[in-house]
């Protein structure tokens, strides 16, 4: 940690499908890692499930940003336009309404 942050550049870490990241070691060095960032040092991880990681800390001084399911769906008027602007369809409300509840939409 202190050799990132001698570097002085940003470095983004990121750690894909931590869902599956089980083995107790990764746990506690992530845990150490959260706890000592260095200011230049980024860290992603992008998981299904919420990390079993002390985050509180971090969420209470504003450095996490999380994205939820929810952020990530369509609107029906979203859903609307993708359909219309990438299949040159007109789709009526009730096909929206079928589509966006078949998709998991918001």
């Amino acid at each position: 940690m202190n050799q990132l942050d001698e570097l002085g550049e940003r470095v983004i870490l990121i750690l894909d499908d931590y869902t599956f990241i089980t083995d107790s070691q990764i746990q506690a060095f992530v845990t150490i890692l959260i706890s000592n960032l260095p200011p230049n040092l980024h860290l992603v991880l992008a998981s299904r499930i919420d990390p079993m990681l002390p985050l509180a800390r971090a969420r209470s001084h504003g450095n996490v940003a999380e994205l939820r399911a929810a952020d990530l769906r369509f609107t029906r008027e979203e859903t609307r336009s993708f359909v219309e602007s990438t299949m040159s369809a007109v789709v009526d409300s009730a096909g929206i309404t079928l589509l966006d509840e078949r998709l998991e939409g918001g």
